[in-house]
C-alpha cells in the first residue's frame, strides 16, 4: 500500500517563503515524530516531499509532539503544525501544552476554543491553576471580564457551544474580594449571565480560551 503523500510547493516573493499544501490520505494520529531525508519529510506512515526545497533542515521534540519546523536553505522557517504526532489545520484547530486537540470558532470579533480546557479534575480547575503558565495553549488566554461581555452581546454566541449550569473563569478578581474571580454562567434554562459575585477561586470551575 502506497504511504499517504502531503506536497509541498515553495517559492519566495519579496524575501517571504509562500507554501501551499495539499494532501491525500488519513490523518496519522501515532504520537510518532518525524525525520528529514533531502526533501522528504516523513511523520508516521506519512510522508511530504518540498518541491524546491533546497538544504532543508527539521527541528522537532524528540516526542514528536511539537511542530515539525523545517527551514530550507535562508528563507523563513516553514511550520507544520503537530498535535501529539498528528498534523492539523490552524485554522480549525489549536493544540495545548498536553498535546489536546480543540476545534476553534468565531464568535463576532473574537475567536474562541470551541471546547472547554482539559485537564484538572474532572476538566474543571481552580482560579489558581486556570491562571498559571501554560493552562491555555501559546497565543491564547483566559478571558477576560470585559472578553465575556462581548462574547455576550455578539449575535452568535449560541455558536460557542456552551452547556447549561456550568461556569467558565475570568482572568479578573472581583473588586475588595481577593477569594473571587468573575465568571460566565449559563443556568438550566439557557440565561446567559456574569454574576457580580463571581465564584470562590478554590472552586472547581470550567476554562475557555479566547485567542490573544
Amino acid at each position: 500500500m502506497n504511504k499517504p503523500k502531503f506536497i509541498l510547493f515553495l517559492a519566495s516573493i519579496m524575501f517571504a517563503t509562500v507554501f501551499t499544501l495539499s494532501c491525500s490520505g488519513e490523518d496519522g494520529k501515532d504520537g510518532t515524530s518525524c525525520s528529514l531525508d533531502g526533501n522528504i519529510l516523513t511523520c508516521g506512515d506519512k510522508t511530504l516531499v518540498i518541491e524546491n526545497g533546497v538544504g532543508c533542515t527539521l527541528d522537532q521534540d524528540e516526542l514528536g509532539k511539537g511542530p515539525a519546523i523545517i527551514t530550507c536553505g535562508t528563507d523563513r522557517p516553514l511550520v507544520i503544525p503537530m498535535c501529539n504526532g498528528e498534523i492539523y489545520s490552524l485554522a480549525k484547530n489549536v493544540c495545548d501544552n498536553n498535546g489536546n486537540l480543540y476545534g476553534i470558532v468565531t464568535i463576532g470579533t473574537q475567536t474562541w476554543m470551541k471546547e472547554d480546557l482539559k485537564g484538572g479534575t474532572s476538566n474543571k480547575f481552580t482560579w489558581a491553576q486556570a491562571t498559571a503558565a501554560g493552562a491555555c495553549p501559546n497565543g491564547w488566554s483566559l478571558p477576560s471580564k470585559a472578553d465575556f461581555e462581548v462574547l455576550v452581546g455578539a449575535s452568535d454566541f449560541a455558536n460557542w457551544n456552551g452547556t447549561s449550569q456550568t461556569r467558565w473563569w475570568s482572568i479578573d478578581e472581583i473588586d475588595g474580594d481577593d477569594d473571587s474571580a468573575y465568571v460566565l454562567f449559563i443556568n438550566n434554562t439557557g440565561t446567559v449571565s456574569i454574576p457580580e459575585g463571581g465564584s470562590l477561586k478554590e472552586g472547581s470551575v470550567s476554562v475557555r480560551c479566547i485567542k490573544d
